[in-house]
């Protein structure tokens, strides 16, 4: 489960942020996740998306989770 495990310091920092990013308006020809990891590089490395974009439950939007530096 982890990586690893140190000592919290003030002066540790991991470099990057997990943001959970609400998307509409994706066309339907590119609601799959490579097409969806493709428009994320912008903003970041997508991390995972949510259950409901990923089993086509809802087609209007979309949770993902981006990893930013």
């Amino acid at each position: 489960m982890f990586y690893s495990l140190e000592k919290w310091t003030p002066l540790l920092r991991t470099g990057y942020h997990l943001v959970w990013l609400l998307c509409w308006g994706i066309p339907l020809h590119a609601w799959d996740l490579e097409d969806i990891r493709h428009i994320m590089t912008a903003v970041g490395e997508v991390v995972e998306v949510d259950d409901e974009m990923d089993e086509l439950h809802r087609l209007d939007r979309a949770w993902i989770l981006v990893k930013t530096p």
